[in-house]
């Protein structure tokens, strides 16, 4: 500063001035305090609402109606059907629309020549009941069962749990069963001319023995077990869960993405056509016991792993690799072979 300058004194301040700045930090300080007060409120608001919702998940308006079966509402409709397989010879048997869990049970104990459907229905809404029906569609080509339901539930619960009582002395050609979240079931032996059919989404579905021409297989976050099949086409699909079966087949495919493969073909068949293929899941086949043909196995993330138990005189590899093997058992056999592929996990195929 130069010498010459006079030093000025700081301006005087009013009394008004003062006044205002002291008001606008006391609206600054009161806007923060609402602000912070109606956070607080709508916290509170949301937390009740939660604790609402979970009060009502935990005291069973989800939880037990849905998942522990106990829908206490009945279905007052129509429950039993009787189906004669001489009249009508393809059986076709449908879970059409939401549900949140129930079974399809198939078993051969019926003392007469019909097969019987029995439906037990409950669900969890009164004014779900007029919005169930069964449909029947019977021609000369078949019996077509649906069990119709909303197709979209929210908090609501419907438990449809279906049997169906097949007879010892006759036989349907076709049999076809499709079903939501729910698993499907075959007990004793199963038994059609033709084809079995079964379908379901977010259930397991399992066979204890089933004998016809075509078996097909599919689910969806459900695995699959045939403790025995013997027909001539199998094809079983999933997309998560593991696929065990035990088979006499000539044709066989199994397919997943998440899930193993166990496959041991019962059968003495010379020719084969089997082919695995999974993309999460070691895989383990076993050859018909006078299989004859080519192989291959591949891998990308495992190893693959091939042997004979008595007769490896048999067994030519031909192609070995860290993650890959071809060749052929006994003599190359046309449209006959072993396919198996999955990405990580590993192979096992094993003939006689």
């Amino acid at each position: 500063m130069d010498e010459k300058t006079p030093i000025l004194p700081p301006p005087a301040v009013s009394n008004c001035q003062c006044r205002c700045r002291s008001d606008n930090k006391k609206k600054r300080v009161f806007k923060r305090i609402a602000l912070f007060l109606i956070g607080l409120l709508a916290l509170h608001a949301f937390s009740h609402r939660f604790q609402s919702f979970r009060s009502d998940w935990d005291d069973g308006v989800v939880s037990a109606q849905c998942y522990n079966g106990e829908a206490p509402i009945q279905w007052e409709g129509k429950t039993s059907y009787d189906v004669d397989p001489a009249k009508f010879p393809n059986l076709s048997v449908v879970q059409n629309g939401s549900v949140t869990g129930g079974f399809v049970k198939t078993f051969t104990q019926s003392d007469d020549d019909l097969a019987h459907i029995n439906v037990n229905i409950h669900f969890s809404e009164p004014y779900l009941q007029d919005q169930i029906n069964i449909i029947i569609d019977d021609s000369e080509n078949g019996y077509n069962f649906t069990v119709e339901t909303p197709k979209h539930l929210r908090r609501e619960c419907i438990n449809v749990e279906i049997t169906i009582a097949l007879p010892n002395s006759a036989q349907f050609n076709k049999l076809a069963i499709s079903t939501i979240n729910s698993k499907i079931e075959l007990l004793d032996d199963i038994t059609t001319e033709e084809s079995i059919s079964l379908q379901t989404i977010n259930g397991s579905i399992h066979a204890e023995y089933v004998k016809t021409n075509e078996l097909v297989v599919n689910t969806v976050n459900g695995g699959i077990t045939i403790e025995k099949a013997d027909a001539h086409t199998v094809v079983f699909h999933s997309v998560n869960g593991a696929i065990h079966a035990n088979v006499d087949a000539e044709k066989i495919s199994a397919k997943t993405i998440n899930g193993s493969i166990h496959l041991d073909n019962i059968g003495d068949g010379t020719a084969a056509a089997i082919n695995t293929e999974t993309v999460n899941g070691s895989t383990h086949v076993s050859a018909p016991k006078n299989f004859e043909g080519a192989f291959s196995l591949k891998t990308v993330y495992g190893k693959p792993n091939v042997f004979s138990q008595s007769k490896s005189d048999k067994l030519h590899i031909e192609k070995a690799r860290r993650n890959a093997m071809e060749g052929y058992y006994g003599s190359p056999v046309e449209d006959s072979y072993i396919s198996s592929e999955t990405r990580m996990g590993s192979i096992t195929m094993k003939f006689e």
